[in-house]
């Protein structure tokens, strides 16, 4: 199954590049010869080396990861050349392909059918690449998108450096104050979450209070439950009960507080204080603490179906590294990200230990440790239409929220739109 996404600002990438196209001469093995030495003597010799990087954040995050003293040390001859991964499509039209791509591990799919995807397994093992430093979980994850466990990319984050799961609830205490209501508990269902939330619908001196946005609630919870949304033989069946389940907690997110609905990682709504819970990724209010000093929050764990265990998100989430198959830079580009992806690398940019930040010594954050994580194996359609499922299951419980619809009504129709999408595509 795919799994998202870290958040807010990389949620947006989601189905930015949907156009399969072809690179021809490209190889999909990426087998390295003649690897060179490696560690810190490790040599890029005399000529410079430009290495273009696709990279799915700002160019200031981009400079701390590739022009910090680390990187500067083991590869003075590398210069990095920034390009926004929302320009990959018309990079590689130009004959400007990128040789590292920084995105979302759920882009997988979609830099498969742009013909840059390659196993980097042979190269971990000839620079022998200590991968216990990453979140086993995630490489699981990434192993789940090839047909026989190949290694596509390498998760952005170590567990030394990132020991926190960044889905929770986050709730607005002041708003839980002023009403009287008790805080949320952890390991809630989303039923109970939603019973607590509908306390809230209310005006009060002029503001209109909400009890709680979800963030892409069609999506990730269909992600959470581990659905299938295509089989491997590209149909689209919807009689497994967790449809049913799915389509009525999102009929319940929005007809239940007067028709909110909110699009998008909507962390911005939970912001304007007039929202009593958020329930998403909330990596940027734990990162960037500082810009919202004036909000009284806490924290709990995100909530789950019943008959869930207590503690499953969405994840593994989350941000990705990996090598453009059409590199002439592969040796290089293999010993680059495992530095990036150093300790030592890891530490020299600002803000990486965000949880010593003063204040979130005074927030919950145990409870974000050791998360439950579904595990469905992706089969090709779903790798493939990742992103128009996206759509059609939002538009979907979206005209169902919208017009009253039943649920009944609202699954055929997605199940009708969807497979047209598939047909339709195949008849190209």
């Amino acid at each position: 199954m795919l799994l998202l996404e870290r958040c807010n600002k990389r949620g947006l990438l989601a189905g930015a590049l949907t156009m399969a196209i072809t690179v021809s001469g490209c190889s999909l093995t990426g087998k390295p010869e003649g690897m060179a030495p490696q560690g810190d003597e490790a040599k890029t010799g005399n000529e410079p080396v430009t290495l273009k990087v696709a990279f799915f954040d700002s160019e200031e995050r981009f400079k701390q990861l590739t022009q910090n003293e680390v990187l500067k040390r083991k590869f003075p001859n590398v210069t990095f050349e920034y390009m926004k991964y929302s320009e990959l499509q018309n990079a590689i039209t130009a004959g400007q392909p990128p040789d590292l791509i920084a995105t979302i591990i759920a882009q997988l799919g979609t830099l498969g059918d742009l013909g840059l995807k390659q196993d980097l397994a042979p190269l971990i093992a000839q620079t022998k690449m200590d991968m216990s430093k990453f979140e086993q979980k995630k490489i699981e994850v990434i192993k789940s998108y090839g047909d026989k466990g190949e290694i596509y990319a390498l998760p952005d984050t170590l567990h030394e450096t990132s020991p926190y799961n960044t889905y929770a609830i986050i709730y607005n205490k002041d708003v839980f104050d002023r009403f009287g209501e008790p805080y949320p508990k952890n390991d809630m269902t989303w039923d109970q979450t939603m019973d607590l939330a509908k306390k809230f619908y209310r005006s009060d001196n002029g503001v209109d209070y909400k009890g709680l946005v979800v963030h892409n609630a069609p999506y990730f919870l269909a992600f959470q439950m581990g659905l299938e949304f295509v089989g491997a033989d590209g149909k689209v069946q919807i009689t497994d009960p967790k449809w049913m389940e799915l389509f009525r907690i999102n009929k319940r997110f929005s007809q239940e507080q007067g028709g909110f609905l909110p699009k998008g990682g909507i962390f911005s709504e939970f912001a304007k204080k007039n929202v009593a819970m958020y329930a998403g990724d909330a990596s940027v209010v734990f990162t960037s603490p500082d810009k919202y000093n004036e909000l009284q929050w806490d924290v709990a764990t995100y909530p789950v179906f019943g008959g869930m265990s207590p503690h499953t998100v969405v994840g593994p989430n989350g941000g990705m590294w990996t090598i453009s198959s059409t590199t002439k830079n592969k040796e290089l580009a293999i010993r680059v990200l495992d530095t990036i992806l150093s300790v030592e690398a890891q530490k020299s940019v600002p803000g990486y230990n965000w949880w010593e930040h003063p204040q979130m010594k005074t927030k919950n954050l145990e409870v974000l440790k050791n998360p439950n994580y579904p595990s469905v194996r992706n089969n090709s359609y779903m790798l493939k239409y990742n992103a128009q499922f996206r759509t059609e299951v939002s538009n979907a419980i979206g005209n169902m929220s919208t017009n009253n619809e039943d649920i009944n009504t609202a699954l055929r129709k997605f199940q009708e739109k969807f497979q047209q999408v598939i047909d339709s595509d195949a008849k190209k």
